[in-house]
């Protein structure tokens, strides 16, 4: 790995796992504010923490925001502002990677789609996202014993949806 992959996945890293305080869920659209202002503290600036509690940002927002509205409607100062756009694209590089998701990542996703009766297996035989998107109707019926047909066509069809391109 060159240094920039590593720098990139300990950032990663950290964003999801802050001592000294609960660790963030990787689904972030979910976040409420109060985890956002976690995750900007883990990021070092907690003196802006101020601003996205007043505004409200939860975790659905602070994806989708952009440069020019951390700098023009959050007023966050140069060069906090692109340092801070960098971390959000890692956030949502780190979301948006399923092949990098881990165990518990994938039973998250799972829950998400309603589909609680798959955790313990898949928990069990350690799905996590690489295998995820390996696995196929056989693997699933014979081998995770997934028997009802109306679920694993479901499964597989969710599955399809987060492959990448």
């Amino acid at each position: 790995q060159d240094s920039f992959e590593q720098e990139q996945e300990a950032s990663a890293s950290r964003i999801f796992q802050q001592p000294a305080q609960q660790t963030l869920h990787f689904d972030v659209e979910t976040w409420d504010v109060t985890e956002v202002l976690q995750w900007i503290r883990s990021c070092g600036h907690e003196k802006f923490c101020h601003i996205f509690e007043e505004q409200e940002i939860n975790g659905k927002v602070l994806l989708s925001l952009t440069s020019e509205e951390l700098r023009d409607q959050l007023k966050i100062p140069e060069p906090q502002n692109r340092e801070l756009e960098d971390e959000i694209r890692l956030l949502r590089n780190k979301m948006g990677d399923v092949r990098k998701w881990t165990e518990d990542q994938v039973c998250a996703w799972l829950q998400r789609l309603g589909m609680h009766e798959l955790v313990g297996v898949f928990k069990t035989n350690n799905i996590n996202g690489s295998i995820l998107l390996e696995l196929d109707a056989a693997t699933l019926e014979h081998d995770l014993q997934v028997s009802k047909l109306g679920l694993r066509l479901r499964l597989l069809a969710e599955i399809r949806r987060l492959a990448p391109r």
